[in-house]
């Protein structure tokens, strides 16, 4: 990462009102966990794009790194205003509200998921039933939260390369390598 931020810093020399080159600033040093200088590079990639989703998303993840919960809450409820789609911002969403009855971004990510609307791509289902879950524990719904868990993990096992024999093949190994 080293390597990657030094030439991004390079190229901002050069281009320094790149969109691009802050944002990927932003992102190198997210993956160093120099939190405060990326959120800095996110905030000087909007004030290039006032509109640039990514960045904005981004900027949001890390003011909740940061512990500011609420200004992350802000952004990200400015990101769905723009994205209305995107199941990953209502599962950023769910990872910071508390949600309340009657809040609009539970009928949001209801709407994704009416019957016609199979054809998401399961990773958008997955975000739209896991973060459905939480609204619906917040509120008290138990039945409706854990029916979108169940969803939500049938779902994700599809994507699970889990094959029990070989586990415990493993873990038997693991076993005779490290008992004495």
């Amino acid at each position: 990462w080293q390597d990657a931020l030094a030439h991004v810093q390079r190229g901002i020399t050069f281009e320094p009102t790149s969109l691009q080159l802050h944002h990927a600033m932003g992102l190198i040093l997210k993956e160093l966990e120099r939190y405060q200088e990326s959120l800095l590079s996110f905030e000087k990639a909007l004030a290039l794009d006032p509109n640039d989703l990514a960045s904005m998303a981004n900027k949001g993840t890390l003011l909740q790194i940061l512990g500011r919960l609420d200004d992350a809450r802000a952004v990200i409820k400015q990101v769905i205003a723009r994205e209305p789609n995107n199941s990953a911002y209502y599962f950023k969403l769910s990872t910071i509200t508390q949600f309340k009855d009657g809040d609009p971004h539970i009928a949001a990510m209801e709407r994704l998921l009416l019957p016609g609307t199979e054809s998401r791509p399961e990773e958008d289902q997955i975000n739209l039933h896991f973060a459905l879950a939480k609204a619906y524990r917040d509120i008290g719904k138990s039945a409706q939260s854990f029916r979108h868990l169940v969803q939500g993990n049938a779902l994700r096992r599809h994507h699970i390369d889990y094959v029990e024999n070989a586990v415990i093949d493993r873990i038997d190994r693991i076993c005779q390598v490290f008992t004495p």
